[in-house]
């Protein structure tokens, strides 16, 4: 009767209460246990935000603070840290990598949000570290191949850079190329690269080119991932939604530079998306006011271990850039030291017939890459 499916009802109510209010008495019980189990913790290895969001980070403050990948940590965040720390901080990081993502344009915002530590302590250049006492230089590196440091070292860190001698001899065959440094030239195509309304950029050409090169490295290369950078984010997703029709999504990893920062890949393939249609952006161009290129040039190149690619028309590249700027200084180091590949010799018909297929979803969403499947 309906009675007895109302008494029901009440009855299952009743339960579903008791049963949370139960949950929620276990949840607290659990917190107190974590927070109890981290306030009697030698060490605590968390990130900038947990310090402020997790109710069940210790109330005591710390007697060491050690902060890793400082240039892209959020003043606020970072000041909230120094403030539990009763007594001594270490800032560790790169003063020649990328600051904070900071969308907003406002004065007040890039003062807060746009800035790194370093640019606060006016620590931005090699030899105003170098003469600061509060500064330690650690002046030699394990990541790269020597012909990939030389980059960095050439022209960012004014020569102080040294190789570990476990850097050398680290040229393996990955089925394209055996030089630490190639240079694919995508020239003789002059593929198009379009801008979106929102100032993001893609070049569909570059995109399958990149899969493409990828998935003849894999043939080769058993083990491990293949990085792929792009300066904007429109290429990188355009990159994945590629590499995951190919099925290729678990053997890659595509990002912007800067999502890249911190990250290291034996193989990266740095796509510069740049094309006819389009003026090289600040983002590539140091001479451009306010740019931040030298940074997210240096991240991109520090990123490779033993092979870095580098996808561009370089006369593209080098008829818009400042011949002194550091993009085009860099292209001119290519030509002397690199392997150069011409971008067609890596095409087969399967990927004539990709482009074709992919051009016309293209053009079904209004040359949107974040539509397009």
């Amino acid at each position: 009767s309906a009675a007895e499916i109302e008494n029901k009802k009440k009855e299952m109510t009743s339960r579903k209460d008791t049963i949370l209010a139960r949950v929620a008495e276990i949840n607290q019980q659990l917190d107190e246990i974590q927070k109890k189990i981290l306030s009697e913790a030698r060490l605590i290895a968390t990130t900038l935000t947990k310090t402020f969001t997790a109710k069940q980070f210790p109330d005591t403050p710390f007697d060491v603070l050690i902060l890793d990948e400082a240039s892209m940590a959020p003043l606020p965040h970072l000041y909230w840290a120094a403030s539990r720390c009763r007594g001594y901080i270490t800032i560790v990081g790169d003063f020649l990598q990328l600051p904070p993502i900071c969308i907003a344009k406002e004065d007040m915002a890039q003062r807060w949000l746009g800035r790194s530590l370093f640019s606060v302590l006016g620590i931005d250049q090699v030899k105003k570290a170098i003469q600061d006492d509060r500064v330690t230089l650690l002046d030699r590196q394990y990541r790269m191949a020597p012909e990939i440091s030389l980059i960095p070292n050439r022209f960012f860190y004014q020569n102080i850079l040294k190789d570990d001698p476990s850097t050398s001899n680290r040229s393996p065959d990955d089925g394209v190329s055996k030089s630490p440094l190639v240079l694919i030239e995508t020239g003789a195509m002059n593929p198009w690269c379009s801008r979106l309304s929102t100032g993001g950029r893609f070049n569909l050409y570059n995109a399958l080119l990149c899969c493409t090169l990828a998935k003849k490295i894999m043939l080769k290369a058993i083990d491990g991932k293949i990085g792929i950078m792009t300066p904007y984010a429109a290429q990188a997703r355009l990159i994945n939604k590629i590499a995951k029709d190919w099925e290729i999504l678990d053997r890659i990893r595509t990002s912007t530079v800067h999502r890249f920062q911190g990250g290291e890949e034996s193989i990266i393939i740095f796509d510069t998306v740049e094309g006819s249609g389009t003026r090289v952006a600040p983002m590539l161009d140091d001479k451009k006011p306010d740019s931040d290129a030298r940074l997210l040039l240096n991240v991109a190149v520090t990123r490779a271990k033993y092979r870095f690619y580098l996808v561009g028309h370089t006369k593209h590249l080098l008829s818009d850039l400042h011949a002194d700027s550091v993009l085009s200084r860099m292209v001119q180091h290519f030509y002397g030291n690199a392997q150069r590949i011409a971008s067609e010799s890596l095409m087969d018909s399967y990927f004539t017939n990709d482009f074709e297929r992919w051009a016309d979803v293209f053009l079904s969403t209004g040359g949107n890459p974040d539509t397009a499947y």
